[in-house]
C-alpha cells in the first residue's frame, strides 16, 4: 500500500499542510491504511479457515479409506461355478425323495387293513396255516362255472335230467373239461399241490374220526371258500375216502355251478332233503368222480336260517356221519349272516378262509371270536391268492411245484 503510487501522491499533500490541518489529513492516512489491513487481515482468516477446514476433512477421508480397505485374499479364478451346486441338489433331493417314499410306505401300512403276508395272517389270527393257495385266474371261476344253453336244455327235457347234461362226451372228459377242480383238470400245476397240502395238513390236524364232518367257511363273500371246499372235497376221493359234500350256503349257493349240475324246479339238495321225509340217499348227486357224493343246496330256500336251525340237518349229519368218511360243507359267510354259526355245534371242526389280497384283518379277527363261541374248533387258516412274484414284498418261505418241475412231470407220467 505504501509503495503504491496514489500513496505517495496524498504523502506528498499532507506534507505541504501545515498546523492542525496537516495531522489531521495523516490521521485520515493512517485510518485508511487501517481499513486496508483490516479486510485483508478478514480475507486471510477466511482463507486460513477454509483451508484448515479442507485439511481436516482430507485427513478423514484418508484415515477412513485406509482402514476400510485391505487385501484378504488375492483373487483367484474358480474352478467351478458357485451356483447352481449339483451335488447339493442332488443330495437333497434324493434325501426328501427317500424319506417321502418311506413315509407313504410307512402311512400305507397304517391305513391298509388287509391280511398281508402269511406271517403276518398267523400272527393276526393265531391259527396255523393249513395251506397257501397261489394266485390262479381258476379261483375266480367258482362262482362263473355255466352250461351251455344245450347242456341245459338237454338236462330239462331228457328223461334223465341229472346225468344226461354231459351229451356225447365221456364221463372223464366231462369232469376234466371242469377247470375249477384243479386235481382233475391239472393235476401238476401250484394249485393242484396247494390243495394236496391242505389235505396232508387236514389228516394231521387230528384222529380221523374226530375230524369227520368239517365246515370250510369266509369272513366274507367271495373269498374262495367254495373253490377250497370242492377241491377238498375231490382230494379226499381221490385217497379213496368215501366223501360227500354239501352245499350248506342256501343263500348263493355255488357247488353245482362248480360241478356243471344243471338247476331246475326239480333239483334235488338240501333244501329237499331238509323238507321232506323221503330217505337222504335219494337227494345225493352222483358227482361221476369215485368215491365222492354232492348234496348241493337245491333250490333257494326263503328261509335258509330256520331251515338249518331246525333238527332235520343234525339228524341229515348224523346218517352221513355212519355212510361217509370225509364230510365237507360248504357254508355261507360268517359275518353277514348267522347260517353257519347256527350249524357249528353239530361239526367236528372248521377251516376259515381268507383272501391275501382283500380279506380285512378285523374281519377275520371278528370271525374267529363268533366261531369259538359256539364252541367248534378251529381246525387252522387257508390263505387264498397269494402271490408268487419274486419282489421286494414277496414271500420266501413258501414254493411252489409248476408243471415243468421235477414233482410236476412225475404227476403227468402217472
Amino acid at each position: 500500500l505504501k509503495n503504491s503510487k496514489s500513496w505517495v501522491q496524498k504523502q506528498e499533500e499532507v506534507s505541504l499542510l501545515e498546523g492542525k490541518d496537516r495531522f489531521m489529513a495523516q490521521l485520515k492516512l493512517v485510518e485508511a491504511q487501517y481499513n486496508v489491513l483490516q479486510r485483508e487481515l478478514e480475507t486471510e482468516r477466511i482463507l486460513y479457515d477454509s483451508i484448515v477446514t479442507r485439511m481436516k476433512e482430507i485427513d478423514v477421508t484418508s484415515g477412513t479409506q485406509t482402514n476400510a480397505i485391505k487385501v484378504v485374499e488375492e483373487g483367484r479364478r474358480p474352478f467351478r461355478p458357485s451356483k447352481p451346486d449339483k451335488l447339493i441338489i442332488i443330495m437333497a433331493a434324493l434325501i426328501i425323495g427317500t424319506g417321502s417314499g418311506v413315509g407313504l410306505i410307512f402311512s400305507y401300512s397304517l391305513i391298509d387293513n388287509r391280511i398281508g403276508t402269511i406271517e403276518q395272517a398267523e400272527a393276526i389270527s393265531g391259527l396255523p396255516i393249513l395251506s397257501a393257495l397261489p394266485a390262479d385266474k381258476r379261483l375266480n371261476q367258482d362262482s362263473k362255472s355255466r352250461l351251455s344253453w344245450m347242456d341245459q336244455f338237454k338236462a330239462a327235457f331228457s328223461i334223465d335230467k341229472l346225468k344226461g347234461y354231459f351229451g356225447n362226451r365221456s364221463k372223464d372228459e366231462a369232469i376234466k373239461s371242469i377247470h375249477t377242480l384243479v386235481l382233475l383238470s391239472d393235476p401238476s400245476c401250484q394249485l393242484s399241490e396247494a390243495v394236496r397240502t391242505l389235505r396232508a395238513s387236514l389228516k394231521l390236524a387230528g384222529k380221523e374220526e374226530d375230524k369227520k364232518v368239517l365246515l370250510i367257511t369266509s369272513a366274507l363273500p367271495n373269498e374262495g371258500k367254495s373253490f377250497v371246499s370242492a377241491n377238498t372235497a375231490v382230494a379226499f376221493a381221490k385217497e379213496g375216502r368215501n366223501t360227500l359234500l354239501i352245499d350248506a350256503d342256501l343263500r348263493k349257493p355255488v357247488i353245482h355251478k362248480i360241478f356243471q349240475i344243471p338247476t331246475t324246479k326239480e333239483t334235488l339238495g338240501l333244501t329237499s332233503a331238509l323238507t321232506s321225509d323221503s330217505p337222504l340217499e335219494s337227494h345225493f348227486v352222483d358227482s361221476n368222480i369215485d368215491h365222492l357224493t354232492l348234496l348241493p343246496a337245491g333250490q333257494i330256500a326263503p328261509n335258509p336260517a330256520e331251515l338249518l336251525a331246525n333238527d332235520s340237518f343234525n339228524k341229515l349229519l348224523q346218517i352221513a356221519r355212519e355212510r361217509f368218511d370225509r364230510i365237507i360243507i360248504d357254508s355261507a359267510p360268517v359275518n353277514p349272516v348267522a347260517d353257519s354259526l347256527l350249524i357249528l355245534p353239530l361239526l367236528d371242526g372248521c377251516v376259515l378262509v381268507a383272501d391275501q389280497s382283500k380279506t380285512p384283518k378285523s374281519a377275520i379277527q371278528r370271525t374267529i371270536d363268533q366261531i369259538k363261541k359256539s364252541g367248534t374248533s378251529i381246525i387252522g387258516l387257508v390263505m387264498n391268492k397269494v402271490s408268487t412274484q419274486k419282489g421286494l414284498f414277496s414271500e420266501p418261505s413258501y414254493y411252489y411245484y409248476g408243471s415243468d418241475s421235477e414233482y410236476g412231470n412225475s404227476y403227468q407220467k402217472s
